[in-house]
């Protein structure tokens, strides 16, 4: 089974080279190494390209004529690969030498599946370990790890991180690009979710860098710090999450290929369903939004696909 890695960089000089290292170190190698630069300004593709002169597999050097973001550039290199099988692959982190071979085998003890992720360990910048692992530190519902369904948790928050993801090539593009304001991971991990075509490796496969300049992590927030997020993004949240939602929704009913149980299906328009609803009740200011929020909070739905009390107080606080 051929497997590529697709890697995207951006500015990424100072942490390259040991992810780089990291990939010849594998007990089960890639086939092929796509990278995909997203416009840097520093010694990136130089560094790529040096390593491409004497890698121990083909290495494909592309530079984006325009900035794609994360998203599209992850979508741009994943079309550039030719394996049966694609690891995601982020700059910054470095691979344990196992983790290719433990994801196929969990792919492999799962012929149906499309998606395979694993736990990280948390680390500094220069690789000291950190407290809690990226699972520890989510949380990673208990249930999840054991291998218990993973859609509905996924209804409420993003779980699986595309650096430590193994995924079907052909299942993916089915699927790319990601929706408005979607992450390419957590589109391909939701759509394998709900199929029941996701397996969760329990088991720590990267070192998962932890610095200032990445553009998703994992650092435990105070509560100063998730209020002043939440008072940034309240005003917009619920329009965001109706957009997200709907390209759900869209992608769902313009997909034949897709196998969706109808449980997957009734959970998703219940979880759209209550995102319009508070999008519609905050226009209308607060009077209309308190309403809605306590008919929400006791029909459970604002535990089940948002934040519980937290979201709550966002609405009629923040919003």
């Amino acid at each position: 089974m051929d497997i590529s890695v697709a890697l995207c960089t951006y500015n990424g000089e100072p942490h390259l080279a040991e992810q780089l290292a990291s990939l010849t170190s594998q007990t089960l190698p890639p086939t092929e190494l796509i990278i995909c630069d997203d416009g840097s300004r520093d010694e990136t593709v130089e560094i790529a390209n040096q390593f491409a002169a004497s890698a121990p597999f083909a290495v494909k050097v592309l530079r984006n004529e325009t900035n794609l973001g994360v998203a599209g550039n992850f979508t741009c290199a994943t079309r550039n690969c030719s394996g049966e099988f694609v690891a995601f692959c982020d700059q910054d982190d470095v691979w344990l030498p196992h983790k290719l071979e433990r994801l196929m085998q969990a792919l492999r003890a799962r012929p149906d599946a499309t998606v395979v992720f694993s736990d990280a360990q948390r680390v500094t910048h220069e690789l000291q370990p950190m407290p809690g692992s990226l699972w520890e530190t989510l949380p990673m519902p208990t249930s999840v790890s054991r291998g218990g369904p993973l859609f509905p948790h996924l209804l409420k928050r993003s779980l699986v991180t595309g650096a430590t993801m193994l995924v079907n090539r052909e299942a993916a593009m089915r699927l790319l690009p990601p929706g408005e304001f979607w992450l390419h991971d957590e589109w391909l991990a939701l759509f394998a979710a709900a199929a029941g075509q996701i397996v969760a490796v329990a088991e720590p496969l990267i070192q998962y860098r932890q610095h200032p300049g990445q553009q998703v992590g994992s650092r435990r927030l105070s509560l100063w710090d998730q209020f002043q997020i939440a008072r940034q993004q309240a005003p917009t949240m619920a329009r965001v999450y109706c957009t997200r939602w709907n390209a759900v929704v869209k992608a769902l009913e313009a997909s034949s290929h897709l196998n969706w149980p109808e449980s997957s299906i009734t959970l998703l328009q219940d979880c759209h369903a209550h995102w319009q609803r508070r999008a519609a009740a905050i226009k209308h200011g607060r009077i209309a939004t308190a309403r809605t929020a306590i008919g929400e909070l006791f029909s459970g739905r604002y535990e089940r696909y948002a934040l519980g009390w937290k979201s709550v107080l966002a609405d009629l606080i923040l919003s």
